[in-house]
């Protein structure tokens, strides 16, 4: 009942700044961002193509929340193949494997005594992760190269966010993720497959 009680105040709240500013633009929908890789350079690779193979669990209840979104940490991983990895030789390929990619949504114990009904807290988080593995095998010798990373990312969510602005805090932390997933692959990329690697 409390906590109906605050939000019902919020509510209240609300009701009070769009009257005083009736004008004012609500929020736009997030459904239309985009997250791309295409503002990092790419990296060039002596094969003949690059493969993606979608290994993980696609869920589809909760606690997983992505299946809600047309962007999952899944598409993000197709997204980051597709804008950083380009295929300039003539043999070969080098395999994507997405094998976990999904977004958790968990919820906070709040504050429900009195001082809890004038505080905003956060009363969500969110967690995106993916796990991926990019091989590469050598036709010519049988040699291989493997690559395995695991990117994490968390965003707390205020219990008086919109519905907008939880949608953004979403992406929020798919942009957090897509950042952590480039930096970390990159890196092992051009640790361990260097050889494949045109400058």
């Amino acid at each position: 009942m409390q906590r109906w009680y605050k939000k019902a105040l919020q509510g209240v709240a609300l009701c009070g700044a769009l009257a005083l500013s009736a004008c004012a633009t609500p929020p736009a929908p997030t459904t239309a961002l985009e997250i791309t890789f295409q503002h990092r350079p790419v990296i060039s690779l002596n094969v003949a193509r690059v493969e993606i193979v979608d290994a993980h669990d696609v869920g589809g209840s909760f606690p997983r929340v992505d299946h809600l979104y047309t962007k999952t940490p899944a598409s993000l991983v197709r997204q980051w193949a597709k804008d950083r990895l380009k295929p300039v030789g003539q043999l070969g390929q080098v395999s994507v494997l997405i094998q976990e990619a999904k977004v958790i949504e968990t919820s906070r114990v709040i504050d429900t005594g009195i001082l809890g009904l004038f505080t905003d807290e956060p009363d969500t988080d969110l967690t995106a992760t993916i796990v991926a593995r990019i091989e590469f095998v050598n036709v010519l010798d049988g040699g291989s190269y493997a690559v395995n990373v695991e990117a994490r990312a968390n965003v707390a969510i205020f219990e008086s966010a919109t519905l907008n602005e939880r949608d953004f805090a979403y992406y929020s932390a798919l942009e957090t993720l897509g950042a952590a997933f480039d930096e970390a692959v990159e890196k092992e990329l051009r640790s361990v497959m260097k050889a494949i690697i045109v400058d």
